[in-house]
């Protein structure tokens, strides 16, 4: 498969019969690469879109957020704060409570309380439900004191390039994932192939379902950076996958007829 060939696929999964007939029975191999480039290329706009959300989040959220805590830390695993003993952080946009920090001991427990969290001198507390809270000890952390300052900075370093720290993980992990789909949509294709009186190797079949999986992959792209939100979109975008397997393995068994070669597997 050259490399212009490969760059012709996004578009000629959608229609082309040809395309089909040329991947099923004159390409070789299982066109992982093209998955894999393809994979690169569709999480970009993703992360572009996420990062952006993030750093606004950052500046309207986060730093005034971190501008309401005072300096703190930890001695001999107990949490101290500096200035008043008990406040309340509160939204920046709503002014809504949502973190009670008590280190004075007269607040053990999230209940009574509208806050979503509460800081002691020994526990870091979250509520996970109406009736079950979430604690973490301080008693295992090491001596530190934190100044908001050095929140904000940290937030300034991090925040930023998150995502884009987080880009070979999403790809790599999506990778497996649509390999393993691929595999699966293929031997759906050994059940459907009999059905329509044509026999393809698994090679084949596997090249097939990369093309089959593009359109749903390239809907989902969309609808993910364009924020639209399709009811039962899994369902729809699998049903989207299995006709294009369909439409593939009938192309093929046109290009049989046409006098198409099998080509050689390769693994």
């Amino acid at each position: 498969m050259s490399h212009s060939r490969l760059f012709e696929i996004p578009t000629g999964a959608w229609y082309s019969i040809p395309l089909y007939q040329e991947v099923a029975s004159r390409w070789t191999g299982l066109n992982a690469l093209y998955l894999f480039l393809f994979l690169l290329i569709s999480w970009f706009p993703w992360v572009v879109k996420e990062q952006g959300d993030l750093n606004r989040f950052a500046e309207e959220w986060v730093e005034p957020l971190i501008s309401e805590f005072p300096r703190f830390g930890i001695s001999s695993g107990k949490l101290w704060v500096e200035g008043e003993p008990r406040r309340t952080i509160s939204d920046p946009k709503t002014g809504r409570p949502l973190l009670l920090i008590d280190t004075t001991g007269q607040t053990r427990s999230l209940k009574g309380l509208s806050v979503s969290a509460l800081v002691t001198a020994d526990d870091f507390i979250m509520r996970k439900d109406a009736e079950v809270e979430e604690k973490m000890s301080f008693s295992q952390l090491p001596n530190r004191s934190v100044t908001p300052q050095e929140l904000r900075e940290f937030a300034a370093d991090w925040i930023p390039t998150l995502l884009w720290y987080s880009y070979p993980f999403l790809l790599i992990g999506s990778f497996l994932f649509r390999i393993i789909q691929v595999f699966l949509l293929a031997g759906v294709g050994l059940i459907v192939c009999p059905l329509l009186d044509t026999e393809l190797s698994l090679p084949a079949l596997i090249r097939i379902s990369v093309l089959a999986i593009t359109p749903a992959m390239i809907l989902r792209t969309l609808c993910n950076v364009l924020e639209i939100a399709i009811p039962f979109s899994s369902l729809l975008f699998t049903l989207i996958t299995i006709g294009y397997l369909v439409f593939g393995i009938s192309a093929s068994r046109l290009g049989k007829s046409k006098g198409f070669r099998d080509s050689r597997s390769e693994w």
